[in-house]
C-alpha cells in the first residue's frame, strides 16, 4: 500500500510503499479514498500533539472516508494521526467506532472534508452553551448570537498568528 510519511518533525510528507495495516483485535481494515487536512494534522507534524516526535516515520491524518465491506464510511476519531497512524495511506486498520457508515449517494470527498468544520459548524448552532457566551453576538447563518465561533485563527501563522482554536465547552 502507499502513504504519506512524516520522516521528521516539521518536515515534508513523502509519498511511499509501505506494508499493509496489521489488524488488531476488535479493529477492521478500511480502504481509504479521501483524507482531509486538518489544523490537527498540521499541530501533529510540527510535533504536538500526539506521538508522532517518538514514532518516526508518522503518518498523519485524523479524518477522511473509505470503504469497508463494500460500504461508503467516514473515518475519525480513535486517536488517528494523533496517537496512532493516520488515514493518509491507503489503507487503515481502525476500531469499528472510527467508522461512521455515509447515506447512499454521499460523495466521499465532502464527507472526508465535512469532518471537524463541519461539527463546528453544527456546534456553533446547536449548542445553547456555544450560541450564548458572549454579549457581542455576531450571527452567522442565522438569528442566533454565535460570538465564541467567530474567532480568527490560522495554522499557517498569517494574520492571526499561529494560535490554537478556541476550545470548545
Amino acid at each position: 500500500m502507499r502513504a504519506a510519511l512524516l520522516h521528521q518533525i516539521g518536515g515534508t510528507l513523502e509519498v511511499a510503499e509501505v506494508p499493509d495495516p496489521v489488524v488488531r483485535s476488535g479493529e477492521v481494515l478500511v480502504d481509504v479514498t479521501h483524507a482531509s487536512v486538518n489544523p490537527l494534522d498540521i499541530w501533529v507534524t510540527r510535533g504536538a500533539p500526539g506521538v508522532a516526535a517518538t514514532n518516526l516515520p508518522w503518518v498523519p491524518g485524523t479524518e477522511g472516508a473509505g470503504v469497508h465491506d463494500g460500504r461508503a464510511v467516514l473515518i475519525r476519531g480513535a486517536g488517528l494521526g494523533v496517537m496512532r497512524h493516520g488515514v493518509y495511506a491507503t489503507k487503515v486498520s481502525v476500531p469499528l467506532e472510527a467508522l461512521i457508515p455515509l447515506p447512499d449517494g454521499t460523495d466521499p470527498a465532502t464527507a472526508a472534508a465535512v469532518g471537524v468544520a463541519g461539527l463546528t459548524a453544527w456546534h456553533c448552532e446547536s449548542l445553547p452553551s456555544v450560541r450564548h457566551r458572549s454579549s457581542s453576538p455576531r450571527p452567522i447563518s442565522s438569528s442566533r448570537p454565535l460570538p465564541s465561533c467567530d474567532r480568527r485563527w490560522s495554522s499557517t501563522g498569517s494574520e492571526a498568528g499561529s494560535r490554537p482554536p478556541p476550545s470548545m465547552p
